[in-house]
């Protein structure tokens, strides 16, 4: 008997409603509907427009149902750290400002007075990047003071979906733990809420993978024709989604890549020792209360950001036209730092790697093929860099590294990472997140009777496609000279 479950997955540039549908030990994925995400800019600030988004999604729900009337539950993935905040009549304030603008820089002096950046990191085990939720709060706090006290409770991206869905406000863990706000160690808030000027209450309940927030509105339901159906929380933050759906036992360190590449291993405590605080890696929760040890590096964001410059010049290119000019291309000329900040803001992408490339004298890139080749190299490098310090903190080496999300669909780049990491890639699904989603919501319905169980069928479905280092000699000699470029 087949078994039907509706994942939501939002990301940056996209979002995507998918049916997974089990039969017995079988997967089938079917895409239902996909919207583009984008953000618009008012009064100099970057926002989401979530009555876009919401529009969007219940659309896709009521195409859903029509086509598979026996969807068991729903599920939500979004990205991390933004939040929306709900006024007492339960109305979103405003629409909720993106990660990629840059307000949080300009309250991050204020908080480390209130609590100081190493004794964050101690009780939070956050990366430090200035658009996490806790500089983004406490800016609303400062600057937008008549609209904060208005607000009755901040739900983060996920959960303010699930609440307009079914009007149950909670806020769920492994999104909560992007905030910089949740003491891992306590399992609460951190005590410095009222002194940063954000007061507890605004919180909701917590919740967890596998849990409910509630049914369907019988408004929604009843305009949409289809059953009140129970919306689930699963790993929430998609990169937790993502990790939870690989299915190799092995010993790897994983990298999921899409907008962002989230490189990192999965450990049993977290780790805030001196090492990973001067590194700056962070320490999300997974599913069951796993630790997601890890670094956010710039990831297929700026390789996306000069698509769509090319596109205004009515150039329009896939992935393959791209991974063709690029191999035409002469390898190792230059190299950018995927995480520089001239690349962490939209707009003008290939200008910004010729404006980087020159100030670090190099040689400039000018054709897309050069560009790309230059953009991708750099990530393989950045990858490599990544996971000779995670190596360091946690004390093991790793042999494999595990590809998951939309970057397993970019072979070239997944031989570069293999040649100049040394090591054998093994990718797992381009749909790493849909199916973390769909496997907490085969859970909850009682359909598997563990998550390992669900992960064996994973592996039927996956497969197991493996890239082995090739040229590692010129690699190698290469490296070094991205090292020294990004060290300074």
């Amino acid at each position: 008997m087949k078994s039907f479950y509706l994942s939501i997955d939002v990301g940056a540039s996209s979002g995507r409603l998918i049916v997974t549908i089990k039969d017995k030990n079988k997967l089938e994925f079917v895409e239902i509907y996909r919207f583009k995400n984008s953000l618009y800019e008012k009064e100099g600030t970057l926002f989401w427009n979530f009555k876009f988004l919401f529009e969007n999604i219940t659309a896709g729900i009521g195409i859903a149902f029509k086509k598979y009337p026996k969807i068991k539950a729903i599920g939500i993935d979004t990205w991390g750290v933004d939040y929306g905040l709900i006024d007492s009549e339960g109305n979103l304030l405003k629409d909720p400002v993106s990660y990629r603008d840059s307000r949080g820089r300009t309250v991050e002096a204020s908080v480390f007075e209130v609590i100081n950046k190493n004794k964050l990191y101690q009780k939070t085990g956050i990366q430090h990047l200035h658009f996490n939720t806790i500089f983004q709060l406490v800016y609303d706090a400062k600057y937008n003071q008549a609209l904060f006290k208005k607000a009755c409770k901040m739900l983060m991206m996920p959960d303010l979906l699930a609440y307009f869905l079914t009007g149950e406000k909670r806020i769920e863990i492994t999104n909560l733990s992007t905030t910089s706000l949740y003491d891992l160690k306590s399992k609460t808030l951190i005590s410095e809420l009222e002194d940063l000027g954000i007061p507890s209450e605004i919180f909701p309940e917590i919740i967890y993978p596998g849990e409910k927030y509630g049914v369907l509105k019988e408004k929604i339901a009843s305009l949409l024709g289809v059953p009140r159906v129970p919306v689930v929380a699963v790993c929430s933050h998609d990169t937790a989604s993502a990790i939870l759906s690989i299915p190799y036992r092995e010993k790897h360190v994983y990298i999921s890549s899409g907008t962002w590449s989230l490189c990192g291993t999965t450990l049993a405590k977290p780790l805030t020792n001196d090492a990973a605080y001067s590194s700056n890696y962070t320490n999300g929760i997974g599913f069951n209360n796993s630790i997601m040890f890890l670094k956010n590096i710039m990831g297929l964001w700026i390789v996306n950001e000069c698509k769509k410059e090319w596109e205004k010049e009515g150039r329009n290119y896939e992935f393959s036209d791209l991974a063709i000019l690029a191999s035409a291309s002469l390898p190792f000329q230059s190299f950018i730092d995927p995480d520089d900040y001239l690349f962490e803001q939209p707009g003008e992408m290939p200008d910004k790697i010729r404006l980087y490339c020159k100030r670090t004298g190099q040689i400039v890139p000018e054709t897309v093929g050069e560009i790309v080749l230059c953009i991708y190299q750099s990530l393989a490098f950045k990858y490599r860099y990544t996971i000779e310090k995670l190596e360091e903190i946690v004390k093991e080496k790793f042999e494999r590294i595990v590809i998951v999300g939309g970057g397993t669909n970019i072979d070239l780049l997944n031989r570069m990472t293999a040649s100049a990491a040394n090591k054998q890639v093994l990718l797992g699904s381009n749909e790493a997140t849909v199916l973390g989603n769909a496997l907490v919501l085969m859970w909850y319905s009682k359909d598997i009777a563990s998550i390992e169980e669900g992960k064996e069928i994973i592996q039927n479905f996956v497969g197991r496609k493996i890239y082995y280092p090739v040229k590692t000699e010129e690699y190698e000699r290469n490296y070094r000279n991205f090292k020294n470029l990004i060290k300074g």
